[in-house]
């Protein structure tokens, strides 16, 4: 009977962010139901958390291996921008090579964080610091202006504009990393560098390319970011996705990325995402202020690294061999 109980509290803490999902939309579904009832609204929800799931996702990979990336939004934003121009240069570009750009570009940028901390072995969080003012740099030297849906072709903001379309591409996406962390090698090595690396070296892992391999997996999902968010606001403004390091984080860790590294799920990163999501809805619909919005992801960050501090140590303790 204990041994089932302790199991159904481990269940819990590992399954913290789809309850807290479930209490934050019944909470704001009772204060104001004819808005969050209504499906279209909660279909809404789910599209419009997609831009940053894919940054979840992003930040995820890094953090199971114990490493960060501060710059995921600012590689998203870079992706965007680049890929936005090239299209309004060249309107008549084959539209599989238009597709092709955002990732490749995010790509670049991951490969970039995986060389500095995978190969190089510097400090992650002062690594892609450098590459978060890089990053963002780089974008307004492209081009100083945001560049909007009507200068870029339909088809290119149409994928990543359709509800339905998006939400099918990120749902497909989840299944195959999800898989893929799992059950291939790659995925194995990412957990075992994560949860011990000398240990995974001892192993034979190549733990500085299972890291490297890490940050670019992180930068060809903010390409992914970059295609659905250029398709969600219909455009590149010249802001798209500051400071969505920060929600991106919190929806991690809230979804059961451990911070310490070889602990965590995509699938439940995603719920962490939609708790995000949920609230800034929630928030909208009782017109707090942007600020006040604001300083709610604040809060929400601070909560995550609590929550995390929690899991672990009462996750620890239920699993520790009993004498």
């Amino acid at each position: 009977m204990r041994l089932r109980a302790e199991n159904t509290l481990v269940f819990i803490l590992d399954q913290m962010a789809w309850l807290l999902v479930i209490l934050f939309y019944t909470s704001f579904a009772v204060l104001k139901p004819g808005a969050l009832l209504n499906p279209d609204t909660l279909r809404f929800i789910v599209y419009s958390s997609i831009p940053l799931g894919f940054l979840v996702v992003a930040e995820t990979i890094p953090l199971i291996t114990g490493n960060f990336d501060l710059s995921v939004g600012q590689a998203t934003g870079l992706a965007a921008m680049a890929s936005a121009y090239v299209l309004m240069r060249n309107p008549t570009l084959n539209p599989q090579l238009a597709f092709v750009m955002p990732f490749a570009f995010g790509l670049l940028c991951g490969t970039l964080n995986g060389f500095l901390v995978g190969i190089l072995n510097l400090n992650p969080f002062l690594s892609t610091l450098g590459t978060f003012l890089l990053f963002d740099g780089l974008t307004l030297m492209i081009y100083p202006q945001s560049i909007w849906g009507g200068d870029i072709p339909r088809y290119y903001t149409t994928f990543g504009g359709t509800d339905y379309t998006a939400i099918i591409f990120f749902t497909a996406s989840l299944i195959v990393l999800g898989v893929a962390l799992k059950y291939t090698g790659v995925g194995i090595h990412i957990y075992a560098t994560g949860g011990d690396k000398e240990s995974a070296a001892m192993l034979g892992i190549r733990t500085n390319l299972v890291v490297f391999l890490a940050y670019a997996m992180a930068g060809f999902f903010s390409g992914a970011s970059a295609l659905i968010y250029t398709g969600f606001v219909n455009g590149v403004p010249l802001n798209l996705a500051d400071g969505a390091i920060f929600p991106a984080f919190a929806g991690a860790v809230i979804g059961g990325v451990s911070l310490s590294g070889g602990r965590g799920s995509v699938v439940n990163s995603f719920a962490g995402c939609l708790v995000v999501g949920i609230l800034e809805a929630g928030l909208t619909m009782f017109a707090i202020s942007p600020d006040q919005r604001k300083a709610s992801t604040g809060i929400l960050v601070i909560f995550a690294i609590l929550l995390d501090r929690v899991r672990i140590k009462y996750r620890d303790r239920l699993l520790r061999p009993k004498d």
